[in-house]
């Protein structure tokens, strides 16, 4: 079940010397035996899909630098800015020779000459861990940084700068506005150098596939979505914390098997799978496995994996605002219709919430959506619409009592418990 991490961890970070004792670094050693083309082809057969939300298939990007003629750069994506994300952060600060040693498998399957950790500006303890790791590899002969340029640079702590191009703005020393595609990273990149860009999740992933095999690693998951995945469950739960889980497992499993449910026994009546930028699903979504297809199917996706949980009680009005208000925060404002998606959906949202509009806005929402889809030179367009058209779809009914009445049944109890305790 647990392809990523030691069975058991510590609240310390893994040493070095630990790492060796797990195995670590023998798919590293053991490639220089082989042809980099080699090593791609491996990615390629155990069909790792990216874990930055998008899940496109890694071995496709490292087939599309491979054929290009010029010289390239590997960036190791921990921005992670996303609210409630913490499993890239939890992989750097504890197991920081993983992801080492993923990404110089990575560097050496493409040939790049240089790698870039791309680290949020917040994690100091992630900066930090990985600085240390790379000295003990040096001091151990392990990497030759005169042959291989590596660097730590720091991100940005915006939303926005996690975006594959915006990111590659920052490392040119410019303002993180995403650019229009294509031309896409692998293609023109870094100063114009096809440019590899995985988050840290799927580089630690690498030295599982190169150690133990395509086969080995295609035998865990399923046959759309092979290995594991990580997944972030919150304070709200029982048991919050960090699990790694195959994919297929039963989501039901991670919800109250492993998070034990809301705390203190709360009941809940929605479920946002990935992150802010995914679409609500109902309660009796438990019954899903988590794989790419099956959420898909039902209108949404894993995200980032970090699992929330609507409690029965809550306004889905003052829910989806709440996201609706994040996202009109952290869009650039480059392009227009993202600009006015984002702006329009808060406003929108504030109107229902206090009764100042009427039914029409809901089809005025479902109208702007529908305009805006396909445009925008970043994704955060079509992000900022899913929670709010699934909202709309599912609890129809929490819009509907604001926009007559200003209040519903959920809000209207919480004031007066709220009166009730002053």
């Amino acid at each position: 079940m647990n392809i990523l991490l030691p069975e058991k961890r510590s609240n310390q970070r893994e040493t070095l010397q630990e790492c060796i004792g797990r195995g670590g670094y023998l798919a590293f050693r053991s490639s220089f035996q082989s042809e980099p083309s080699q090593l791609v082809a491996a990615v390629v057969a155990s069909g790792l899909q990216g874990r930055g939300g998008a899940a496109f298939p890694a071995g496709r990007k490292w087939q599309l630098l491979r054929g290009s003629p010029f010289e390239r750069c590997l960036v190791v994506n921990g921005g992670e800015d996303e609210p409630g994300s913490r499993k890239d952060r939890f992989l750097m600060d504890y197991f920081p020779h993983l992801v080492l040693e993923g990404a110089l498998l990575s560097a050496r399957a493409i040939c790049a000459s240089q790698v870039f950790f791309y680290i949020n500006e917040k994690f100091e303890c992630s900066q930090g861990s990985l600085k240390r790791a790379l000295q003990e590899a040096e001091d151990e002969r392990l990497i030759d940084r005169a042959s291989l340029r590596i660097v730590i640079v720091n991100a940005p702590s915006a939303y926005v700068a996690g975006e594959d191009t915006a990111l590659l703005e920052v490392l040119e020393g410019k303002p993180p506005i995403p650019r229009k595609k294509p031309p896409y990273p692998v293609e023109y990149g870094y100063e114009g150098r096809p440019t590899l860009i995985h988050n840290v999740e799927t580089i630690a992933n690498i030295p599982f596939i190169i150690r133990e095999g395509a086969e080995s690693y295609r035998r865990i998951g399923t046959p759309a979505s092979p290995g594991t995945m990580l997944f972030y469950l919150d304070e709200e739960f029982s048991r919050p914390g960090i699990y790694e889980l195959p994919f297929g497992t039963p989501l039901r499993f991670l919800v109250e098997d492993l998070g034990g449910g809301l705390s203190h026994g709360r009941s809940f009546r929605a479920i946002l799978p990935g992150g802010p930028s995914t679409a609500f699903l109902p309660a009796s979504a438990l019954s899903l496995r988590m794989e790419h297809k099956a959420f898909q199917e039902n209108g949404s996706s894993l995200g980032c994996g970090n699992l929330r949980l609507i409690p029965s009680d809550a306004c889905m009005v003052k829910v989806t605002l709440e996201i609706a208000e994040f996202f009109a925060r952290e869009s650039c404002g480059k392009c227009p219709q993202c600009r006015m998606e984002t702006n329009t959906f808060a406003v929108a949202l504030r109107k229902i919430l206090s009764g100042a509009a009427n039914l029409g806005i809901l089809e005025q929402i479902e109208r702007l959506a529908a305009f805006s889809r396909g445009k925008g030179d970043c994704s955060l367009i079509h992000m900022a619409a899913a929670p709010v058209l699934s909202a709309l779809k599912l609890f129809k009914t929490d819009f509907e009592c604001h926009l007559n009445s200003g209040t519903c049944e959920r809000c209207a109890r919480h004031d007066r418990v709220t009166t009730a305790g002053n």
